[in-house]
């Protein structure tokens, strides 16, 4: 069994969501794809011409982050789990009670299938818990000079 490092795993880093306003630290699991995962998001080493980025964000208030987490150590692995992705992580603004899943597709096609399979699970465990309508959207993603 190959072993990896474990700084190849996990990335920490914060990222800007222009949808509230505010920066959110992440940290993100590559599952050990190494530049297939989180860490390529800046350097585009991914494989396929266009990747894209499911965000499923909700609100539950504050004072709810065990609850978040808990939703996350539940759907993390199986999202992970589908055919193209690339990572997954969960952001939290625990304040305020907002959170979302960044899901880094490898494609369209494989964003929309896995969709099919987990939407159906996640998307009423999301709704049992959160004070609003979850939003969720799908981004194609830039990255310059990839």
């Amino acid at each position: 069994m190959d072993q990896i490092p474990i700084m190849d795993l996990f990335s920490v880093r914060t990222i800007y969501c222009p949808y509230w306003g505010v920066n959110y630290e992440i940290l993100g699991y590559s599952g050990g794809r190494g530049q297939e995962g989180v860490a390529g998001w800046e350097t585009g080493r991914f494989k396929g011409d266009k990747m894209f980025i499911r965000l499923v964000q909700f609100n539950l208030g504050p004072g709810y982050e065990a609850a978040a987490k808990e939703l996350a150590d539940a759907f993390l692995p199986k999202i992970r789990a589908q055919e193209g992705c690339q990572s997954v992580v969960m952001i939290m603004d625990n304040e305020v009670g907002d959170y979302g899943l960044v899901i880094h597709w490898q494609s369209e096609a494989e964003a929309n299938a896995a969709a099919q399979v987990i939407g159906p699970q996640l998307m009423p465990a999301i709704a049992k818990i959160a004070t609003a309508e979850a939003s969720v959207r799908l981004y194609e993603v830039y990255t310059a000079g990839a």
